[in-house]
């Protein structure tokens, strides 16, 4: 999107045209998805936004949620309740922008306000949402979807018979997720009859090796780029990498929290671990650890307390953990669970994780 309208910029007449004779544009390389499955309040909320007084406005919320499409369909829903004459080009009259997939904040030129432009933004990032609106009150949270949204979507995909209970199975065991339902379909509608939901889940179920197999599977959309996966597994992945090169030490606690339950991670033990863990690939290459006479790397208290609160607040920026009603315990997607432990590279460290898991619980 952002490189179709530097190319009009490059094709824009020198002067800017006669208000009487309105030049009207509406440039977006992705046609409009017939079985979008309407979710009405974020719809309306947005909608919102766009008519109040704010200039920028940011959807916000991990790989896989919808946010890409959600703004495609306002997009459209604008070009049909704006006429030609009102929508111009950028100088001329109100326009919209969308920068899709804002998650790098450097990549993007700077942005002045406007009172006749909206600029809409979507990313994984909290972080760039609110330097790239101006604040968090922009930001719309993106969530999975509702139940009955999510069994729309099983139903608008679905080209092969099913039971509504089977369904409801479906959609709970991949947590409501837009991506890995659509995923989940696309993947039987190409094997029906020989593959059903039941069996689905029962596969699904087997073990991590046959979840990491079936979630892994890129279907194809034509309403994502080409360099863009419709895998669920590959889309996670590039956050995760990009935590990974933003804060090190926040990618080493992701990896912590794959261990546990998906549900009431204790903080406490999350303090524990970054009391006594090395921090960084950095960090552990200048640490001693000798695990023959058990002594652990000092770290000062109140040091360790106030980085385990960024690396928290940078996971929740990205959607991937969210605390609970209780202070002191979190939440993550089952999905994500031992999608973060670390790789064959790191077999050292998970090693000394566990190492050091064991003598904190001591």
């Amino acid at each position: 999107m952002v490189q179709n309208f530097e190319r009009y910029q490059r094709k824009a007449p020198e002067k800017p045209p006669s208000p009487d004779l309105p030049v009207a544009c509406f440039t977006i390389q992705f046609p409009r998805d017939p079985e979008f499955v309407d979710r009405p309040t974020l719809m309306q909320l947005l909608e919102d936004q766009y008519k109040g007084s704010r200039q920028r406005i940011s959807l916000v919320g991990m790989g896989g949620f919808g946010k890409s499409q959600i703004a495609i369909e306002f997009a459209y829903r604008v070009r049909e309740t704006i006429s030609d004459a009102a929508t111009n080009v950028f100088w001329s009259g109100k326009w919209l922008m969308i920068l899709d997939n804002a998650d790098d904040v450097g990549v993007f030129f700077a942005t002045d306000t406007t009172q006749n432009g909206k600029i809409l933004v979507t990313t994984r990032s909290m972080n760039a949402a609110e330097k790239l609106t101006g604040g968090h009150h922009s930001v719309i949270q993106i969530p999975t979807m509702g139940q009955a949204e999510c069994l729309q979507l099983v139903h608008t995909n679905a080209t092969f018979v099913y039971e509504k209970t089977a369904a409801e199975k479906l959609i709970q065991i991949l947590e409501l997720i837009p991506l890995a339902v659509t995923q989940a379909v696309a993947y039987i509608n190409r094997r029906a009859p020989r593959v059903s939901i039941q069996s689905y889940i029962q596969n699904f179920r087997k073990n991590e090796a046959w979840q990491g197999n079936l979630l892994s599977k890129d279907s194809g959309d034509v309403r994502r780029l080409d360099s863009a996966s419709n895998s669920i597994v590959v889309t996670w992945q590039i956050t995760f990498e990009q935590i990974r090169q933003e804060s090190p030490s926040s990618a080493e606690l992701l990896s912590l929290m794959s261990f546990f339950h998906s549900q009431n991670i204790l903080e406490e033990l999350l303090q524990g671990y970054l009391g006594l863990s090395p921090r960084s690939k950095h960090d552990l290459s200048q640490r001693e650890w000798s695990s023959q006479d058990n002594q652990l790397p000092d770290q000062p208290e109140a040091n360790s307390d106030v980085q385990l609160q960024r690396d928290l607040d940078a996971l929740m920026g990205y959607s991937l953990i969210a605390p609970t009603t209780t202070k002191g315990l979190y939440d993550m997607h089952a999905l994500l669970v031992d999608r973060e432990a670390p790789d064959s590279e790191s077999s050292i460290d998970r090693a000394r994780l566990m190492h050091n898991m064991a003598w904190y619980m001591l």
